[in-house]
């Protein structure tokens, strides 16, 4: 579950009971930042954090392809994606909302497939370019239809 924020002491905040698509995209954003920028390229500059390292940057972007399909699999419905889920005595439960939004926030994920060169790992760049094919295309075929 991806919190709707964080406290100041570090832990995770829910929104009562519900569970939000633009929270998986921001989780998604977050882990491909850094681990789009983990590279050893970026050790000479001045602003560049040793606790960013490379031998993390495979692993990080095999989390972002775990929680992107996660997201897919769960908020996503042929490309209306579904703006909230709602926990009921059933589980969690689709308001059925949508938000168009959120769109521009989920096409962004394209940056990481887009970067999948960086990870020096033929099978990961497979996996980032062709695993990401429906998440990415699905919105925009949903807004055109």
């Amino acid at each position: 579950m991806v919190p709707n924020s964080i406290s100041s002491d570090g832990s995770a905040v829910f929104d009562g009971p519900n569970i939000y698509v633009e929270d998986f995209s921001n989780a998604l954003h977050a882990i491909f930042m850094i681990a789009g920028n983990s590279r050893s390229s970026e050790y000479g500059h001045a602003n560049y954090r040793p606790e960013i390292y490379p031998e993390k940057m495979n692993e990080r972007a095999e989390k972002w392809l775990d929680l992107m399909h996660s997201t897919d699999r769960f908020f996503n419905d042929g490309g209306m994606f579904v703006n909230r889920y709602m926990e009921g005595s059933e589980g969690y439960i689709s308001t059925g909302e949508l938000d168009l939004s959120i769109y521009p926030h989920l096409v962004y994920a394209y940056h990481m497939h887009h970067r999948g060169d960086r990870f020096d790992d033929p099978v990961l760049f497979e996996r980032l370019s062709r695993e990401t094919t429906y998440y990415l295309t699905m919105p925009g075929i949903y807004l055109l239809s």
